[in-house]
């Protein structure tokens, strides 16, 4: 079936990054770009989190889930001067760069924060939703790392979770109690996401 799109009926329109399309756009959860079209379509050059929830019917909690994802895909930028107010967010203007292809493995957590920037150079790694059930059926410790983070963070984690934490322990080679460690230290910070548990580790 082909599809068309009448431009000139719809009226005034916003870009989005052709880069957000071919390289994130099966990484990413569907309230997720909910949010980021939320961002590309305001006129403001920065808004709060609490201005995109009301916007796009999500929860304030969801909308800063889905602003570190597109952070740390170097999409946008986020910077919170104080704590008692809303995140600030900002789209980038420059072209979304690539997701470098090689890491090095690390063997330890160090509870710092991260660096502004740094996580631009982390690796996106997809797996599918059988090939998650399947390693979670075959090896326990990462059927208890998906049971207990859940516990941690206080909340449900969805499927490109659970693929952000497979990479964390396969490809990163961190074991489950690790992740866990960090997942409590993230819980400290009242950072109750993936997103950013896999940015600090």
């Amino acid at each position: 079936m082909k599809y068309t799109f009448d431009c000139d009926r719809w009226g005034s329109s916003f870009s989005v990054p052709s880069k957000v399309v071919d390289k994130y756009i099966k990484l990413s959860d569907g309230d997720f770009v909910k949010v980021l079209l939320c961002i590309l379509c305001s006129t403001e050059r920065e808004c709060d989190s609490a201005k995109l929830a009301e916007k796009s019917g999500l929860s304030e909690n969801t909308v800063i889930d889905a602003v570190t994802h597109w952070v740390s895909l170097g999409v946008i930028t986020s910077e919170r001067n104080d704590m008692a107010k809303p995140a600030q967010v900002k789209a980038v203007s420059t072209p979304v760069s690539e997701p470098e292809t090689k890491a090095e493995p690390v063997s330890k957590v160090e509870a710092v924060a991260p660096k502004r920037q740094s996580v631009s150079n982390k690796l996106c790694i997809r797996y599918k939703n059988s090939e998650i059930l399947e390693k979670q059926q075959k090896d326990p410790n990462l059927a208890h790392l998906f049971d207990e983070i859940q516990t941690v963070l206080q909340r449900t984690i969805n499927g490109t979770e659970q693929g952000e934490l497979l990479a964390l322990y396969e490809y990163y080679r961190f074991d489950a109690a690790s992740i866990l460690l960090a997942a409590e230290y993230c819980v400290s910070l009242e950072k109750h996401n993936v997103s950013y548990l896999v940015t600090v580790m």
